[in-house]
């Protein structure tokens, strides 16, 4: 188990870069970056394995970027730089933990 300090939010996981803690939980991601310095980055999530609901956070270096419980619909419009998207499958205690650049 990592403890891990985010812009002063604490997250407590197993965190892995590219890592389901089971079987239960597979998503395919494609990430549209930045065009111009503009703040429209996005991340595309499709659910290929796993049962909704599903609680979704995204984690940034800077505070104010964290998205907290939000929807796959809401990770767009991002600024550049480094993130972690966490996703859980809370009927099958499941974690995807993916660390994604926009550039």
């Amino acid at each position: 188990m990592k403890i891990l300090l985010f812009s002063g939010l604490l997250f407590i996981s197993t965190l892995v870069t590219e890592k389901s803690d089971c079987d239960s939980i597979q998503l395919d991601l494609g990430i549209t970056h930045t065009s111009e310095g503009k703040n429209n980055g996005k991340i595309e999530v499709t659910v290929e394995k796993g049962r909704a609901p599903f609680t979704v956070y995204l984690f940034a270096a800077k505070r104010e970027d964290n998205l907290e419980d939000v929807k796959f619909k809401d990770l767009k419009d991002l600024k550049r730089g480094d993130y972690i998207l966490v996703v859980q499958d809370k009927d099958n205690k499941c974690t995807f933990n993916q660390k994604i650049t926009i550039r």
